[in-house]
């Protein structure tokens, strides 16, 4: 692994535990911020469920997780 792609890990990883915190704040679920990085789809559940709370600061997040991880809609 490069150092490019293990940065890029990090920040998702950083962006997926305020997503979490955020996310149990806002609606009481919990998620495993670890997986979302490892896994593509687990990380588009994650996001929706996010979005659908409709809270500004989440949907901020799910954007920058979305860049990070390069996923597209």
């Amino acid at each position: 692994m490069t150092g490019l792609a293990i940065n890029s890990q990090s920040n998702a990883f950083s962006i997926a535990t305020l997503i979490y915190a955020r996310l149990r704040r806002v609606s009481g679920r919990v998620i495993d911020a670890l997986y979302v990085v490892e896994n593509v789809e687990y990380a588009r559940f994650v996001s929706n469920l996010a979005l659908e709370t409709a809270d500004a600061e989440l949907s901020r997040l799910v954007a920058r997780l979305y860049s990070e991880l390069n996923l597209h809609e």
